[in-house]
């Protein structure tokens, strides 16, 4: 099964991006969706030596400048302030959404604004998370600031954190986590760090 592509398509355009459905609340918004297959959860900022068999690849984990385009191409193509502004994402872009809120809060002007992380709550083993997200080349990308940079490079910074770190710093903003009590994919990914 091919998980990656260099090619894109348009999907089935169902919950959030059905527009013809009248119960849809964001039917009428201007949607930016950043496609990712980068394995970096939109943030990192590396290079890396993989070895399969037939050798070494470098492979270029850049998810932050892949979401950085988009967002800058956003900026220069929509509305210099938005009456409403949800930043959402869902598995993967769950992870992003939590990483990218504080930075777009600051950086995008609008009215009302949301931010709901979708269905990847961010557990992790004990002693794991730090590391993978230093790992990734998140600290220095521009992401985090004082206290979150300073645990990032150290290894220890969580998601739990980096995500109340923009709570904290936008008290006036609605937060809210999607999560089923059983998510598959979040156990592979918790028993794969043990």
């Amino acid at each position: 099964m091919d998980l990656c592509t260099t090619g894109c398509g348009p999907a089935e355009l169902t919950g959030a991006f059905d527009r013809t459905n009248e119960q849809n609340p964001w039917k009428d918004y201007t949607v930016l969706h950043v496609l990712y297959c980068s394995g970096d959860l939109h943030a990192g900022n590396v290079t890396r030596d993989y070895t399969d068999p037939n050798g070494v690849e470098l492979v270029q984990q850049r998810g932050y400048i892949n979401a950085r385009t988009a967002i800058e191409w956003a900026k220069v193509n929509t509305d210099a302030k938005l009456s409403s502004l949800v930043i959402s994402g869902a598995s993967a872009g769950s992870q992003a959404t939590q990483e990218w809120a504080a930075t777009l809060l600051r950086e995008l002007k609008y009215d009302a604004a949301g931010v709901v992380a979708d269905s990847f709550i961010s557990v992790f083993p004990d002693g794991t998370e730090g590391t993978l997200i230093g790992e990734w080349g998140m600290c220095d990308v521009g992401l985090l600031q004082g206290d979150l940079l300073e645990a990032c490079r150290a290894k220890t910074l969580t998601y739990a954190d980096w995500f109340d770190g923009a709570m904290q710093e936008f008290p006036d903003v609605a937060f809210a986590n999607i999560q089923s009590k059983y998510d598959g994919v979040q156990m592979q990914y918790y028993t794969s760090g043990n």
